[in-house]
Formats: C-alpha cells, sequence, structure tokens
C-alpha cells in the first residue's frame, strides 16, 4: 500500500529499532493514550505482540508509515476490525514523528486508508 508520500509496510518487531527514534519523542505521548517505549527491546516486544494479533474477536493490522522522499520511517499505522467482518475497521489510528508533523503525512496515511471505505479524513485545528 502506498499514497503520494508514503509507503506502508506490515509492521513487524525488527521494525523496533527503526521506530525507536521517532516514537521515543515524549511530546507525542501528549496526544496518545499509549506509554512511551524505554527501549528499543521494549518498542520490540509491543511490537512483537501486535505481530502476533489478538486473541479476541479483533484483528489488528498495524504498518510502519515510511517516507517515500527520505525512505525513512516516521511512524505507525493501526487499523482495528472485526474479525468475523475483517473489511469493518471500528478503529484507526495514528503515531507520527514529531518530526513529521505539520507536514500533512499524517493525514495523508488516514486519508489513504479511509478512502479504500469511501470515507473521508478531516484535521481538527
Amino acid at each position: 500500500m502506498q499514497s503520494e508520500r508514503l509507503l506502508f509496510e506490515p509492521l513487524v518487531e525488527r521494525h523496533a529499532s527503526l521506530l525507536f527514534d521517532a516514537l521515543g519523542d515524549s511530546r507525542l505521548y501528549t496526544y496518545i493514550p499509549a506509554v512511551e517505549p524505554v527501549s528499543v527491546k521494549a518498542l520490540a516486544s509491543r511490537f512483537a505482540r501486535l505481530e502476533r494479533g489478538s486473541e479476541t474477536d479483533e484483528r489488528w493490522l498495524n504498518w510502519v508509515m515510511v517516507d517515500r522522499e527520505a525512505r525513512s520511517p516516521v511512524g505507525t499505522l493501526q487499523a482495528t476490525a472485526e474479525r468475523r467482518c475483517a473489511h469493518r475497521v471500528h478503529r484507526l489510528a495514528a503515531a507520527m514523528a514529531t518530526r513529521s508533523w505539520v507536514r500533512g503525512r499524517e493525514l495523508d496515511a488516514l486519508s489513504r486508508r479511509r478512502a479504500r471505505r469511501g470515507l473521508s479524513v478531516r484535521r481538527a485545528d
């Protein structure tokens, strides 16, 4: 999957070392209900859990967002769907490196995913 500015790769445990700096900025956790990773090992553990998936009726879909021009990871995109109806995403979230804020990449990522479902995304300023 890709957009004009981003490539999307399925998230795997080995991405932790590439994303640790991007996701380790405490300013990011002002806006998202997640715990700041304390080490690459802790982030790898979180990614391994996401890679294994949920044992409930939920299906977790996780991608690394890679800046097409710089070829560097800038964050993650996460979607949660019901297993029995995998095409229905009921939660969508993006965690974007603060260095990429206000460049429109987060909207690019969310719009790409939502456009496939006929929905629109707007920025709340």
